[in-house]
């Protein structure tokens, strides 16, 4: 299996346009008291809608807006008078200057999550959109941008994302507020090869390394929220080519209040290997194509709706060479996601929001050895949810919600009588059975501003599963202290549960008495941020409890536990032509679960872990890119060794990549890219055939070229 995991190679780059080139109303402008003071934290909204933004620590603010005509511009702060300004929106810059009058107790509220890194727009951000798609040897999937972020270990050659110490499903995906259940393309034990949705669909994305609010359950890591395209302002069409990918797309008003954004991308990676000369053992290329059309309706002044559908198909088929058998696999998956949101604002500072969605998997794998099925088995999973999350933003936030989730399992087929081989001597067991379960949840959060630039979060969340007829109650909280000018101080601690699938209870291969995974975090954190950059430094402690550990007598009992410490480090700096981001992890991590016969680290124990990004704007138009990026190898048995008491050689890699703008007639962009992943031709190893060292499991290419356009009109 670990060889099939490592056939499919990174293949196409393509670029966030339709994000850059809307038009919309800009309001900026800066908060200040009326002796001349900046002011942080304020509260700057467009009354009866969802749209604003916080002044940040020169008491700036920036937001764009899809509204038209008058609207009232609000700025509340706690200690000062409500200020209000009629604007008038005609897709034009206004700016804004506020003065508040201080009325009792002057309270400079910032709120700062630990662990916390965004993708949107806003001030204070770390990664915008247009990064993730320019991160070199990032093939433009959100996915592996994030990975070069503090506290993401480096694992396999893939998209998974493996959180401080934390199993890859220990991180939690969402889009809308939609649970998707499946966030990976050719899927794998160690998540998949890419992020199912493309950037192209996106505006900006929340991700989470730990400490995260009540808002957010059922994960014992990590969580990314993304949120798809809102209402388009303007007709756009795109088209790309690359060498292994097609690509269209384009964001249509059909109304004033009314528009679509839709795409579909084939990818084919034969053309891809060929250019490359890559040897490989494909029996079939790795083929995959997405649909996605993405409806908005602004339905009145105070509230929008957006119905999101996305289908995604890919396969791909190996041939394994093990050095005791050879065989070949196939698989092929299919996911179906459809969302009902609905954002409405019940009064100025009062917002509710719902979301209806439905979540349908399907996935085939077949692997064959000396002519014989080892596994011939199908898979379909069904997610039906609702949920809502009620708001309100005066002089504290208070944050209410709570979700129902519908889970359904199908599986069919044949499988080996023991988990995680291959071996065509161990016999295999036929399955056909059905489960499901249904989560409820509810949730209460609220954040304080306090003298001495001090804000508190605090919330709690109750989270059932009917399968296992087990509850789980959650307190967490956030401390943060803006120490100084562009000095923030942060504490963040919480217990965080998940529950098992369906089919963990089954009385035959798991145990219906299982608890759900217990882990409790610990954060401190220290931020400098100005407009020029950004240095984080974190620690952490997780405590992780009732993990799974196999029984002979039970199949497996929540006896399990471990524990992971470390450090992050982030460094974000740009200018004018450069910019550049240096990300380093210490990670010490064990587990006493599964198979394990005492406390050892897992695979996902990596100690070191490394990445610099540099971008340079030589001239106008025209950008250059490279990423180094480095990780402790991962711990294995070896043969004749003691359990988990050696470690893969180090893994490397240096990939390079150059971009041109051009713009052949108005209203035009075209982009031209080039990219070099693997520079060097590094052969990083990345497991042994059954702990033996003299037979290496290898990247399956080394330096790989790829190229390729995008045009918009």
């Amino acid at each position: 299996m670990k060889e099939a995991k490592t056939k499919i190679s990174k293949f196409f780059i393509i670029f966030l346009l339709p994000l850059i080139l809307k038009s919309s109303t800009i309001i900026e402008g800066r908060v200040g008291s009326e002796t001349g003071e900046f002011l942080e934290g304020a509260n700057v909204f467009l009354e009866g809608t969802l749209d604003g933004a916080s002044s940040d620590r020169d008491g700036n603010f920036r937001f764009t807006t899809e509204e038209t005509g008058k609207h009232n511009l609000q700025v509340r702060m706690i200690g000062y008078g409500a200020f209000r300004k009629e604007v008038f929106l005609e897709g034009k810059t206004i700016k804004i200057e506020a003065r508040l009058k201080e009325e009792t107790l002057k309270g400079e509220g910032v709120i700062v999550r630990a662990s916390s890194f965004s993708t949107g727009e806003e001030s204070g951000v770390t990664l915008t959109p247009l990064e993730v798609v320019m991160t070199p040897g990032a093939a433009a999937d959100i996915c592996w941008a994030i990975k070069s972020f503090p506290g993401v270990q480096q694992v396999e050659e893939g998209a998974g994302l493996f959180v401080r110490g934390g199993e890859v499903t220990e991180t939690k995906f969402l889009l809308d507020g939609a649970n998707v259940y499946h966030p990976y393309r050719y899927e794998s034990p160690t998540g998949g090869f890419f992020g199912t949705f493309s950037p192209f669909l996106l505006k900006g994305t929340y991700f989470s390394s730990g400490g995260f609010g009540a808002e957010y359950g059922n994960a014992l890591s990590g969580i990314m929220s993304m949120e798809s395209l809102d209402l388009p302002s303007e007709r756009v069409i795109s088209l790309g080519v690359g060498l292994a990918n097609l690509s269209a797309g384009g964001a249509v008003p059909l109304r004033d209040n009314l528009g679509i954004n839709f795409s579909g991308n084939q990818s084919n990676t034969k053309p891809l290997f060929d250019f490359n000369n890559v040897e490989d053992d494909f029996t079939e290329y790795p083929f995959s194509y997405d649909l996605n059309l993405n409806l908005a309706w602004s339905y009145s002044e105070k509230g929008r709706a957006k119905i999101f559908f996305f289908k995604e198909k890919d396969n791909v088929g190996v041939s394994l060479q093990d050095p005791t058998w050879g065989g070949n696999y196939y698989g092929t998956e299919t996911s179906d996601l459809y969302n009902l949101l609905i954002d409405h604002a019940l009064s100025d500072n009062t917002f509710f929001k719902f979301n209806l969605s439905r979540t349908d998997f399907e996935k085939e794998t077949e692997i064959t050895a000396g002519g014989e099925d080892i596994i011939d088995l199908n898979e379909t999973d069904e997610i039906n949810q609702a949920k809502f999350l009620l708001e309100k933003k005066t002089f504290m936030f208070l944050k209410f919600g709570g979700s129902l989730e519908q889970r359904k399992s199908y599986f069919e087929g044949f499988v080996p009588s023991e988990e995680d081989t291959l071996d065509p001597s161990v016999p295999s067991n036929y399955y056909d059975r059905e489960y499901m379960s249904y989560i409820s949840s509810a949730f209460l959060e609220e954040t304080s501003f306090f003298p001495y630039n001090l804000s508190l979060t605090s919330g709690i969340r109750f989270d059932r599963d009917s399968k296992s007829a087990k509850n789980a109650l959650d307190p967490r909280f956030s401390l943060s202290w803006n120490a100084a000018d562009e000095i923030t101080l942060s504490f963040a601690a919480g217990i965080f549960h998940q529950f098992y699938q369906p089919w963990r209870y089954d009385t035959f291969y798991g145990n219906p008495e299982l608890d759900p995974m217990e882990a409790r975090h610990y954060i401190i954190s220290g931020t400098w941020e100005n407009d020029a950059g950004m240095i984080r430094l974190e620690g952490y402690y997780k405590d992780y409890e009732k993990l799974m550990k196999e029984n002979d007598t039970l199949n497996y009992v929540s006896s399990g536990f471990g524990y992971a410490k470390g450090v992050d480090f982030f460094v974000k700096k740009s200018s004018e032509k450069i910019e550049g981001r240096i990300a380093y992890s210490y990670l010490e991590s064990k587990r006493e679960w599964q198979d394990y016969p005492g406390l050892f680290p897992p695979d996902f124990d990596i100690t070191h872990n490394f990445s610099a990004i540099l971008n340079f704007t030589p001239v106008t138009f025209f950008q250059l890119g490279a990423k180094y990026m480095y990780a402790t190898g991962k711990p294995f048995t070896p043969v004749g060794g003691d359990f988990r008491s050696a470690r893969l050689p180090s893994y490397w890699m240096l990939d390079l990549s150059a971009s041109y703008l051009y713009s052949f007639f108005d209203n035009n962009l075209t982009v031209f890219y080039f990219a070099v992943n693997n520079v060097t031709n590094r052969n990083n190893i990345l497991g042994y055939h059954n702990g033996d060292i003299n037979e290496p499991i290898e990247s399956s290419y080394g330096r790989l070229y790829y190229f390729g356009v995008s045009f918009q009109m």
